[in-house]
């Protein structure tokens, strides 16, 4: 169950820190600071979940 929901998480890993990326870069070029600071700090949120998912799985095994 965990190991699944692991790879469900890694294979929306990538997408979302494209999409954020995105988020990002279009919020800097239209000066919202704001939202490309929030949305930096999600992707790196989604990132440090992911590990310590992946981290849980590993443990368990």
């Amino acid at each position: 169950m965990v190991s699944n929901q692991f790879t469900m998480l890694s294979m929306l890993m990538p997408l979302a820190m494209s999409l954020g990326t995105l988020i990002s870069i279009y919020a800097y070029k239209n000066s919202y600071q704001g939202l490309a600071i929030v949305t930096i700090v999600s992707s790196a949120a989604l990132f440090i979940l992911l590990f310590y998912t992946y981290g849980k799985t590993k443990r368990k095994k």
